[in-house]
């Protein structure tokens, strides 16, 4: 017969290995649950917003007409005065957005104009010289 004390021992190493094998599940059952309740941390895209245009059609038509001569493609730089119509035009255009101008050009006025010209139309407020005076 087995002695008690090989007996206690047997039944303790089955009570830890029952419990051990508890623990496991338990634990398991805690992971998966875990990862159905945690909020998913990967980062969402950023709610995309219509672009809001700061320029008009009306306001790229009266840059493309009065700054002609120097935004046609493959045409000499003439540069514009600064007091021209040319000048003005792309002033009334908020924050000076040429950029807003060259993204509302159609595929002919892109081969027809110089998109880089456009943006190079930045020009802040200068005084008239009479105003200086």
């Amino acid at each position: 017969m087995v002695s008690w004390r090989v007996a206690a021992a047997g039944g303790l190493l089955l009570i830890l290995l029952v419990a051990q094998q508890a623990s496991a599940q338990a634990a398991e059952k805690v992971i998966s649950v875990s990862a159905v309740v945690q909020p998913n941390t990967k980062k969402k895209p950023p709610h995309q917003q219509p672009k809001i245009r700061k320029c008009t059609e009306a306001q790229k038509q009266d840059i493309l007409h009065e700054c002609r001569g120097y935004v046609t493609a493959g045409s000499h730089i003439i540069l514009p005065d600064l007091h021209s119509a040319c000048c003005d035009a792309a002033r009334s255009v908020q924050n000076l957005d040429m950029d807003c101008i060259v993204d509302l050009l159609t595929s002919e006025e892109r081969s027809r104009y110089n998109a880089n010209r456009i943006k190079h139309l930045v020009v802040p407020e200068v005084p008239a010289v009479s105003d200086m005076l």
